[in-house]
Order: structure tokens, then sequence, then C-alpha cells
């Protein structure tokens, strides 16, 4: 039975602190740029109350169509809790633009790609027994829709080989943070948390940097994650599902690749999404190491299906973290990376910029040492 504290940091903490972290947006982009910063506001909040309008909705279609995720011996939730969260998350994304009547071509391909991510997971959460194989080709199809949108890294376009070096840079960045994303998505809150704080810092980021469209989207993701968040948080009334875990991701690392990060810089270009982005990148490339080190998993297929419990959550809760707690740890860490790369653009010297990358190296090895420690605390990390 959900406690009274539960119940008032579900009703009111969240809210409280979504309204605080508009104000200190406020108060740090007053002045000459204010009102384009009301603008900004007016999305999201338009964006955060959409989606605590449809989130309950939604809820309720997935209990008619029997999208359930159901308890079971890997599962830490008691009742059958809906699956189709990630259709209010990108209902209230999309609908926000709508409103706007404001689209760039990338947005156009983002919103299509974005859906098709959201279309297959959902029907793998409504039906069930997708394979993998059928996911990775959605992801892949979502990056060439974005690529002919005219959305992709721009690497020695002067050469023959820059462009399909480009192409193919872009499709692994977009399937490998989608999955990133995906394979956090296992505590109440997390996947909709991260959403929301990487999200804030992309936004900070877009308007430091003068591109409004890229502020436009990435501060209305960011609201419609947090009024999902109401709903998700522990112990969650709703989940994402495969569907919303799969927009979130890719429109998360789709947002690394819209930015102009730099005036043609490369080190800044790619430092900066790489760290914005650190935690799930760093996550997924620790656990893919090990599993394959220590023969956990064999080959691609394998990587993808394992579902074993040595995910960075799963390390923070044998070190005794509680949900509520893992959450806040890897939000707030990868507030303080974001913080630290917001300061790269505007850089005065390439100094600052090493220096920052620096600070994110050892923010990693830190968490390294709380992986090792979680995984001898916690035993093997196999499933079970």
């Amino acid at each position: 039975m959900e406690s009274r504290k539960m119940r008032v940091i579900r009703k009111v903490a969240v809210p409280v602190a979504a309204a605080g972290v508009a104000f200190i947006l406020y108060r740090i982009f007053s002045g000459a740029q204010c009102a384009g910063l009301l603008r900004h506001l007016r999305l999201f909040t338009l964006a955060l109350l959409l989606a605590t309008l449809l989130t309950p909705a939604m809820g309720w279609v997935a209990n008619r169509v029997g999208a359930l995720d159901n308890p079971g011996a890997r599962k830490i939730h008691k009742f059958p809790t809906p699956l189709l969260g990630g259709a209010a998350v990108f209902g209230a994304f999309f609908l926000s633009h709508v409103f706007q009547m404001d689209f760039t071509r990338e947005m156009t391909g983002l919103f299509i790609a974005g859906f098709l991510m959201l279309a297959v997971g959902t029907i793998d959460d409504v039906k069930g027994g997708l394979p993998s194989s059928a996911r990775l080709l959605a992801q892949v199809a979502a990056s060439f829709i974005v690529i002919a949108f005219g959305m992709r890294l721009n690497l020695m376009s002067h050469t023959w080989w820059g462009p399909p070096l480009s192409i193919a840079l872009t499709v692994f960045w977009l399937v490998g943070i989608t999955n990133a994303i995906n394979f956090l998505d296992g505590v109440d809150g997390l996947a909709s948390g991260l959403s929301a704080a990487t999200s804030a810092i992309f936004f900070i980021l877009a308007y430091r940097l003068n591109d409004p469209y890229l502020a436009f989207i990435t501060v209305t993701l960011c609201g419609a994650s947090l009024g999902f968040l109401i709903f998700n948080f522990k112990p969650a009334r709703i989940f994402l599902g495969d569907g919303g875990a799969g927009f979130i991701g890719f429109t998360l690392a789709a947002f690394g690749v819209m930015g102009n990060w730099s005036g043609g810089n490369p080190i800044v270009s790619f430092s900066i999404p790489i760290i914005v982005l650190g935690v799930p990148i760093f996550d997924m490339i620790y656990t893919t190491v090990e599993r394959l080190v220590t023969g956990k998993a064999r080959g691609l297929k394998q990587l993808l299906e394992y579902t074993g419990r040595d995910h960075l959550h799963h390390r923070l809760a044998g070190l005794g973290f509680n949900d509520i707690q893992t959450v806040l740890f890897i939000c707030l860490v990868t507030l303080a990376l974001g913080f630290g790369a917001s300061v790269i653009p505007n850089a005065p010297k390439m100094t600052t910029v090493y220096l920052m990358m620096a600070q994110a190296v050892c923010v990693f090895v830190i968490i390294t040492l709380l992986m090792l420690y979680g995984t001898r605390k916690n035993g093997n990390g196999n499933g079970g």
C-alpha cells in the first residue's frame, strides 16, 4: 500500500521540482532574451499539461486492450501495470508543436521517425513476441528517415568517402543511443527522469547557441517527460513500455545530431552530445564489454536479448540504493555532466574544453568503481 510520504512525493514534490527548474531557467535566461524564453516556457507548460491529461487516458486504453506488464519473478511491481505511457509522451510532444504550427524539415522527419519507433514498440507491448531483429530493423529504418530529412553528422564533406561515413556513423549513433536508453528503463521513473534531465541540458545548449527550433523540441520533450513522470515515479501507475522507451531514446539521440555545437571544431561537436548522454553511453559500453568478456552473451542477437541484472541501476541497488535514490543519482550525474558540457561551446580556449572532458572522465571512473563494488556485493550480475 502506498505510504503517505510517497503520496506527497508523487502529488507535490515532482510538480514543485518542475516549477522550480522552470523558475531557475527563467532567472538564468532573463533580460533581453526574456520574450523568447517565455515562448519556450509556454511550450514547456503546454507539453507538461498535455502529458498529465494524456497519461491517465492511455492507462485506461492499455487496460482495455490488455497492454499490461504482469508481475513476475524478475519484476519489482506487484500488480499488472499499463504499458502505453510512451504514447502519452509522444502525444504531448507532438501536439505541443501542432498548436504552434511551426515545423522545420528536420522536425518533420523526427516526428515521423519517432512515431515509427513508438508504433513498433507498442505492437510489442500489446501483442508481445516481437523479435529483437525486427526492433533493430525499425531503428535503422527510423535512422534513414531522419537522414532523408536532412539530419545527419557532417564529416569530411569535401572527400568522396565523407558523406557515406557520415551516414554510417549517424545510423550507429541513433541506434546505439536508442538501445542505451532502453537498457536503463528498469526502474520506476528512471527513463522518463533521464529524458527530462537530458532534454533540459540540450535546451540550455540550444538556447545559448541561438538554435530556436532545437530549443523548441528539447523543452517540449522535457515538459512531456516531467508530466508523465508524475505517474511513473515509484510506485509507477503506468510504464513507458517498449514503444515509449524507443521513442524517447531515439529522440534524445536525434537531439545530439541536430545541434550545431561549434563553428566547425570537430572535438567540440562530438564531445558535447557524448558528455550529455554520457551515462547511458557508459552503461551500454560497460555492460556490453563485460558480457562479451565473461561469455554471458555471444554475438549481436544475444546482446540485444540478454536481460541480466548488470546495468548501472542494478549495481546501485546492490549498494543499497532504493529506486528513488537510484533515479536521483543517475539524473543528478546527468545534470552535472550536462552543466559542464554547456560551458564548452563558448569556452574561450580549448584548455577549458579539455578540462570539462577530463571532469567527465573522472565522473565515469567514480561510476566504474561503484559498479565494480556493486558487482562484488550483488554477485555476478546474472539474471534472476
